[in-house]
């Protein structure tokens, strides 16, 4: 039997901490009680490993349906995780106005309410998607869920990292090689500008993340000589990321990157 802490069962679901929080309050089931079981300790709150499973299949199984006519019951926190996973724009497209929560699989077929299957995108892409909970064919079921692992997994690599804004940095630099070689391996529109968005998406974390390495720096810590190396070149990566804007080119986005 294994503990895990908040951020690490975050981790391991793609969760943000503070819905992993929030389950172990409130049930998010409409006239339903049950919760994530939590341990009190020393350490802070601790969540058994198998309980955590155990959860997460329970918030994949079938929610309560609404009336016929009726949006699907979402509560709040589960909208705010999905938002913030996208960074809080389209997953598709990275636009930010009138962004509305869709189901990957309808919640006609799947009643399923969880975060697992929501995904945030602007009103063009659910249209062209889910709309009406009818699947159309320019935008498929694969490129959706493909979105949606691009998504989570840039989450987990934040949220391993999130303590240490030096190392985060370096994770960011892996995650931006990968994520320029999915766009240019991919053959399908729609994926490429998925791979693209997300790019865009943490190169504009950079200046923030920026402020929190020089900070570090400043703190009575021993550093590794490879930290010591990347603080020399993070004020120069800040002056790149802050160059792009929201309406930049699918070039301008890889030449930033590169």
């Amino acid at each position: 039997m294994s503990y895990l802490s908040i951020i690490d069962a975050a981790i391991k679901l793609g969760y943000s901490v503070e819905l992993i929080e929030s389950l172990t309050k409130k049930c998010p089931k409409k006239n339903e009680k049950r919760t994530l079981k939590k341990i009190e300790s020393e350490n802070g709150i601790l969540i058994d490993g198998d309980e955590l499973i155990h959860y997460h299949q329970y918030l994949n199984e079938p929610w309560e349906l609404p009336k016929k006519g009726t949006h699907p019951y979402i509560p709040t926190v589960i909208q705010n995780d999905v938002k913030s996973e996208s960074h809080f724009s389209c997953a598709i497209c990275g636009h930010m106005d009138n962004g509305e929560i869709a189901h990957i699989i309808a919640v006609s077929k799947s009643a399923n309410n969880s975060p697992d299957n929501l995904i945030y995108l602007c009103p063009n892409h659910h249209t062209k998607y889910d709309y009406g909970y009818k699947v159309a064919s320019n935008i498929t079921e694969e490129e959706i869920k493909a979105a949606k692992l691009t998504k989570k997994n840039s989450r987990i690599r934040i949220l391993k990292y999130e303590g240490n804004a030096i190392k985060l940095f370096s994770s960011f630099g892996g995650r931006i090689k990968e994520l320029q070689a999915y766009a240019k391996s991919e053959k399908s529109i729609n994926l490429s500008l998925i791979n693209k968005t997300e790019l865009q998406s943490i190169l504009k974390l950079i200046p923030d993340l920026n402020e929190r390495a020089i900070e570090i720096a400043r703190k009575d810590r021993e550093i590794t000589n490879s930290e010591k190396e990347l603080l020399k070149v993070i004020p120069n990566l800040k002056k790149f990321a802050l160059g792009l804007k929201g309406s930049s080119s699918d070039q301008s986005v890889r030449l930033t990157a590169s």
